[in-house]
């Protein structure tokens, strides 16, 4: 968490690389402050750039995970599919489901997502990044909490939100409040003496000479 500008992004981005490095798979989506009305936007495009990575394997492997997930998914495959058209191209054509009530259905959607971040993290390392949290939908904020509460799969989710728009009776604080395992890392800016040092490291020049640099950087980037 931290105020925007504070590097949430960047630090993110350095995790993205070494994810990579040691073959995890990297998926992210970003809340929107204008499409708050449409639920699961960020997790429909995290979603979609796994839908990419998977149609990008060989045919063997495309086939061994279709048959896995329709096994451990069941019925709700198709609720997937529903939600996502572009995942029959993973999935396959399947039958129609039974049509619920509105909370029932929601429900449903939510356990199926659940099970399928379960089932593709145990053949490979998963990182769901979610950006702007405050944004959230309340249908996305439930997937948070079940998917974070269960423990089950290899996968890691990562949050960012603007600390300085949530209080604690915004939806998002009221969310991340029920979830045991949840570590927060707060970013804040640097203080004078560390970009003093910073300055003084990189430039290799004594303090006293990039001084007035780094009054100007803490003015300009305040």
């Amino acid at each position: 968490s931290g105020s925007s500008g504070m590097g949430k992004n960047a630090l993110i981005n350095e995790l993205h690389r070494f994810i990579t490095v040691h073959q995890g798979i990297f998926i992210r989506g970003k809340l929107d402050q204008y499409d708050q009305h449409s639920p699961y936007s960020a997790i429909k495009q995290a979603l979609r750039a796994w839908i990419t990575y998977a149609l990008a394997l060989e045919s063997d492997q495309l086939t061994s995970m279709q048959n896995t997930l329709r096994q451990t998914l069941g019925n709700n495959a198709r609720v997937l599919v529903d939600f996502i058209p572009e995942m029959e191209t993973v999935l396959g054509a399947l039958s129609e489901v039974p049509s619920l009530s509105v909370m029932e259905s929601q429900s449903r959607l939510n356990q199926a997502l659940c099970q399928f971040v379960q089932s593709i993290s145990q053949v490979q390392p998963l990182v769901l990044f979610l950006d702007d949290l405050q944004w959230a939908d309340q249908g996305t904020l439930e997937l948070i909490q079940n998917l974070m509460q269960n423990g089950e799969g290899r996968f890691l989710i990562l949050l960012a939100y603007r600390e300085n728009e949530v209080d604690s009776t915004h939806p998002t604080s009221i969310a991340l409040e029920h979830i045991a395992s949840l570590r927060t890392l707060r970013l804040a800016a640097l203080a004078p003496s560390e970009i003093l040092k910073l300055l003084s490291d990189v430039l290799h020049l004594d303090s006293d000479k990039v001084a007035p640099l780094a009054s100007l950087v803490k003015e300009k980037t305040k």
